[in-house]
């Protein structure tokens, strides 16, 4: 992915100059990249300055608009800068809903802001977007898609930390079995929601079934990642927090 959208950054650049929309949508695409990455100072300024770009070419309605907006959300969320992400998904979800057949990608961007208020401790005001999230992608996508699971796993979450953890218990394994049966048990997705699991078994005094899915968990995302990431950090915590139990 990094080859592939430095490469089309660079084609763009060299194509149409430095002030084209289309190479201000390479450098939004390549600074979710380096979110992805831990390289958050990096996504932040070409997340910026391709925002920046498409404020200047694009009105209100151009889905670019409301992307780049978006992915600066996301970043700042990165970054722990929850105030200002929620303006940014605020505004990305009214860009969103001004346009007709924008269901999809208003429920995304509900979902990043309902994740921003939940790092942000504010867990009932999340779980109450979780639910309407909920049912919006069921009615979208239907029962059995990895958007759905992605939020029955946002919703466990909140549930986790409302103190349901039976409740938050289900959410995750009726997530995790539509994960297996979309990316398979070796995928990055799959491992966050086994280590999430984990975490809901060990709370209820369940070590060694958290354990056996930490493992495997840790594996996949140092594979993914590389050993000096802070999803691989998440995961070696629950471990240790399972192993001081």
């Amino acid at each position: 992915a990094d080859s592939l959208l430095t490469r089309a950054l660079d084609r763009r650049r060299n194509a149409f100059g430095t002030d084209h929309p289309s190479v201000a949508r390479s450098m939004v695409a390549l600074g979710l990249l380096r979110m992805d990455q831990a390289l958050l100072e990096e996504a932040d300024e070409l997340i910026r300055d391709g925002l920046v770009s498409s404020r200047r070419h694009h009105d209100p309605s151009h889905p670019d608009l409301a992307a780049a907006v978006s992915a600066l959300g996301e970043v700042l969320q990165a970054k722990g800068s929850y105030d200002e992400a929620v303006e940014a998904f605020e505004e990305a979800v009214r860009l969103h809903a001004a346009r007709p057949s924008s269901g999809a990608e208003v429920s995304r961007t509900l979902s990043q802001l309902a994740n921003t208020h939940f790092y942000a401790g504010l867990y009932e005001t999340s779980d109450s977007l979780n639910r309407v999230i909920l049912s919006m992608d069921q009615q979208l996508y239907g029962r059995r898609h990895p958007f759905v699971a992605s939020t029955m796993v946002n919703l466990a979450a909140t549930r986790f930390q409302l103190g349901y953890l039976e409740e938050a218990e289900q959410l995750y394994r009726q997530a995790l079995e539509i994960y297996l049966a979309y990316h398979g048990p070796d995928h990055h997705v799959t491992a966050s929601n086994m280590s999430m699991l984990a975490q809901t078994l060990a709370a209820q005094g369940r070590p060694e079934e958290a354990t056996a899915l930490l493992i495997p968990a840790l594996e996949i995302r140092e594979r993914v990642f590389g050993p000096s990431h802070p999803r691989v950090a998440s995961t070696l915590n629950e471990l240790g927090t399972v192993a001081l139990s």
